[in-house]
C-alpha cells in the first residue's frame, strides 16, 4: 500500500506510523522541521526500510565498550577460562611426536617407547611438578 504524505502540514498519527515502519526517518525529520514539531521516538520499522541504532558519543560507545570487555572477563573467570588458573594440563595426546620428544627432553625424561608412553609420561611429570615440596 502506497500512501501520499505531505511534509509540509503537520503529520497524522497514521502518516508518522506509515513513514518510521519504512524507515523513512529523514522525512520524518524533514516534516517535524518544517511544521516544529517534535520527532518523537521513532522505533525501528517494520523492516522495509533503514533501520536507526544510535551509537552515541565516542565516550558512551568507549564505557560500553569497557562495560563489555569487563563482563566477559567476569563470564571467564567464572568458567574458569581466563587461562591464568595453570590448572590444565595441555592435551599432550593431540601432540605429534617430534613434538612430545622436544618436550621430553627439554625436561631430561627418556624419549623412549610409543606416542601412549610418552604422553603418560609427560602427564606424570606434570603431576609431580604441581605437588608441593615434602
Amino acid at each position: 500500500m502506497s500512501m501520499h504524505v505531505d511534509l509540509s502540514t503537520p503529520l497524522t498519527e497514521e502518516e508518522r506510523n506509515y513513514l518510521a515502519m519504512r524507515g523513512r526517518y529523514a522525512e520524518l525529520e524533514r516534516a517535524a522541521q518544517l511544521t516544529g514539531e517534535s520527532v518523537g521516538d521513532l522505533g525501528n520499522g517494520d523492516g522495509t526500510g533503514p533501520t536507526v541504532v544510535p551509537l552515541g558519543t565516542a565516550e558512551q560507545r568507549a564505557t560500553e565498550r569497557e562495560r563489555l570487555l569487563a563482563r566477559l572477563a567476569e563470564i571467564d573467570a567464572a568458567d574458569g577460562q581466563d587461562g591464568d588458573d595453570g590448572d590444565e594440563l595441555p592435551p599432550y595426546q593431540d601432540w605429534n611426536v617430534k613434538e612430545l620428544d622436544k618436550e621430553l627432553k627439554a625436561r631430561s625424561l627418556p624419549t623412549d617407547g610409543d606416542k601412549a608412553t610418552k604422553v603418560q609420561r609427560l602427564y606424570e611429570d606434570d603431576e609431580r611438578s604441581q605437588q608441593p615440596p615434602s
